[in-house]
């Protein structure tokens, strides 16, 4: 992915909350239990990247449980095993979600870009 000018946003001022059912959001946290098979076009997906640092860790799968929104992990280790910690930066996390949600993409796009990465292990 070329930069977040190409990613496809949209930025709002308003809460989360007031714009959107609790039941149509989807916080996307590595620790949450439940694992994400596939993407609802109805569905927001929240990446908990973005509040998520390692002086913060589980922030936002704690948001999302006080807010009322659903919650998913992307099923990454399903695939491949993590060399350290199962949390990925909001890049790679949106590089994912673009590799799950295209009629093309697969496994083998994954492998690709998890390959440049170090600390994956396929």
């Amino acid at each position: 992915i070329d930069g977040y000018k190409n990613w496809d946003v949209v930025i709002k001022q308003e809460r989360l909350s007031d714009i959107f059912a609790p039941s149509n959001v989807v916080y996307l946290c590595a620790e949450s239990e439940n694992l994400l098979d596939t993407f609802d076009e109805e569905k927001v997906y929240v990446i908990g990247g973005f509040v998520d640092h390692n002086a913060h860790k589980g922030l936002a799968y704690e948001r999302a449980l006080a807010a009322g929104f659903q919650h998913a992990r992307l099923p990454i280790d399903k695939y491949f095993s993590l060399a350290t910690r199962k949390v990925l930066t909001v890049c790679h996390v949106f590089e994912i979600i673009s590799i799950f949600t295209s009629p093309t993409a697969g496994l083998k796009q994954l492998r690709k870009l998890f390959q440049k990465e170090r600390v994956w292990r396929l």
